[in-house]
Formats: C-alpha cells, sequence, structure tokens
C-alpha cells in the first residue's frame, strides 16, 4: 500500500479474527491511515506499520537551498554545499544539514546502499515535501518515492535549478501484518489495491540492509505471536483435560468411598440380623424347654 490516496473510499481488511471497514479521506497520509487500520486490530487481528522513503539526487556540485516540511506545520530551511553528487563524502554535507534539523522536521537522512543520493525518511508515515526557493540551486534537484524495499516507486519530480520555487511531496506506504494470512479489499480509493498477504519465512530472513534487518524483525514479532496463540491454545485444552482427569478422580473415589461404606454397612446389618435370630433361637428354645417341664411337675404331684 501506499499509492497517493487521491480519491476518497473505503478498504476492506479481512484477517484471522474477522473483517473491518477503514473509510480513506482524500489526501490521508498514510500515518493517518495507519491509527484507523490499527484502531480495528481487534477485529481483524492486522496491524499496520506507516514510513515514508524518499530519494534526492542532485545534478551538479555547489550551493543548495531546499526547504523540507513534514511533522513541522511550517516549512524549515536547509542550506548545504555539495564537493560532489555520487559519492559519499560529497553527500554528506546535505546528510548533515538534513539531520540537524530533524528535531523540527521529524525526517532523518541517510546516504542510499549505493552512496550516489541522500534518503529521506520520516518513521511515523507522515508526508515528506521538499521544496526550493526562489535562490538558483546548483543544479535540478530529483525527488523519487522509495517502496519498503527501498526501490523507486511511480514517477519522479524535478526541482528545477532557477529562481521558481518549487515543491515535490511523497506519500508514505503502509506495511500491513499479521500472524497468519489476510487481504484486502478496496473501493474506489487508490491509497490501497486488492490483493492477498505473503507469506515471510523465518527460515528466509535478510539483516543485511537497515530495512530487511527492519522487515526481519516484523516477520519474527509475527512468528513468535503466532507460536503465542497456539501455546495459550494448547495451554487452554490442558488445562481442560486436568480439569476433567481431577473430577474423574474425584468421582473415582467418591464412589470407591461410597461403595465402602454399603459394603460395610450391609456387613453390619447382617451380624446383626444373624446376632437377633440366635438370640431369638436360643429364647425359643429355652421357654419350648420350660413349657415342657410344667406337666412333668404336675404329674409329680400326683403321683
Amino acid at each position: 500500500a501506499g499509492a497517493n490516496n487521491t480519491t476518497a473510499g473505503t478498504v476492506a481488511i479481512n484477517g484471522s479474527l474477522g473483517s473491518a471497514t477503514i473509510t480513506i479521506a482524500v489526501n490521508s497520509t498514510a500515518q493517518a491511515n495507519t491509527a484507523l487500520i490499527n484502531a480495528q486490530k481487534a477485529t481483524t487481528g492486522v496491524t499496520a506499520t506507516a514510513q515514508t522513503d524518499v530519494s534526492l539526487t542532485f545534478a551538479s556540485t555547489g550551493a543548495y537551498s531546499l526547504t523540507v516540511q513534514s511533522d513541522n506545520t511550517t516549512t524549515q530551511a536547509i542550506s548545504f554545499s555539495l564537493s560532489a553528487t555520487g559519492t559519499a563524502d560529497g553527500l554528506s554535507a546535505a546528510v548533515s544539514a538534513i539531520n540537524d534539523q530533524s528535531s523540527k522536521t521529524g525526517v532523518t537522512a541517510a546516504l542510499n546502499t549505493a552512496g550516489t543520493a541522500v534518503v529521506l525518511t520520516n518513521a511515523a508515515g507522515n508526508d515528506i515535501t521538499v521544496s526550493d526557493t526562489a535562490v538558483a540551486n546548483a543544479g535540478n534537484v530529483t525527488v523519487q518515492k522509495l517502496d519498503s524495499a527501498g526501490v523507486a516507486s511511480g514517477g519522479t519530480a524535478v526541482l528545477t535549478a532557477d529562481v521558481t520555487a518549487a515543491s515535490a511531496t511523497t506519500v508514505g506506504y503502509i506495511t500491513l501484518d499479521s500472524e497468519k494470512s489476510f487481504a484486502t479489499d478496496t473501493t474506489t480509493t487508490n491509497a490501497f489495491a486488492d490483493s492477498g498477504s505473503t507469506l515471510n519465512k523465518v527460515s528466509g530472513l535478510d539483516v543485511t540492509t537497515f530495512t530487511n534487518a527492519t522487515n526481519a524483525l516484523k516477520t519474527v514479532d509475527s512468528a513468535l505471536s503466532f507460536i503465542n496463540g497456539q501455546r495459550a491454545q494448547l495451554g487452554a485444552l490442558q488445562s481442560r483435560f486436568e480439569s476433567t482427569i481431577g473430577n474423574l478422580q474425584v468421582t473415582s473415589e467418591n464412589l470407591s468411598a461410597s461403595r465402602s461404606r454399603i459394603q460395610d454397612a450391609d456387613f453390619a446389618q447382617e451380624t446383626a440380623n444373624l446376632s437377633r435370630a440366635q438370640i431369638l433361637q436360643q429364647a425359643g428354645t429355652a421357654m419350648v424347654a420350660q413349657a415342657n417341664q410344667l406337666p412333668q411337675g404336675v404329674l409329680a404331684l400326683l403321683r
């Protein structure tokens, strides 16, 4: 993502947790759109980060007077002199001058990998506007937007070496991340495109450049989030198993105790019944014996 959103519209984020529709305003910054997407993270499971990268190449050596505006509400004047246009030493003056004002503009400068251009970056994703002034520069300044891989994206803007002030505004790009697959579906707006997510493997990480290292950290973070999610699911399942096992053990113990009490109660009852029967039998026998002796006593009296 990250095209100039010259047309308002919506983008549907279809993530692993669900879907959410984001309304994109005309000429809204990548930072603003990122905030809208992150506000729906709990619904979609998709997070967004924004950054603005733009390269400046200089046609000639000599003095330059430019203005930079990004986080700042008013333009910040920046002046420097180049001793060379395609070397690290020659462009160092431009890098230093821009970085000296980074606390005001929110823009940092660095050389590209080849050392032939100055790369301006706004880590928050605000637009970067580079302008020349009514003072003629030593040569043309070419402004080129860069994508997340540091590759030129779209056309270029040239600030000509004349006394007419001109400006070039570069919007940021948005990177969507999730621990699971997702897709975007746009309506009208050209800030996003209909696309699906791509898999970044931990085994394929590359940290040879700053951009690649940053992307590698995002990949590792997503992988850790996915693992943590799986661990949480397995932990919940294991907890349910342990709870069920505990309940079954308690039930088994209760049944054993009940069976034991029932058996003990049966033996006691039978013992009581046996004792009662024996007592009754002995009492009956004694009464019969006594009853048999009464007639014999009577007969003895008659004799």
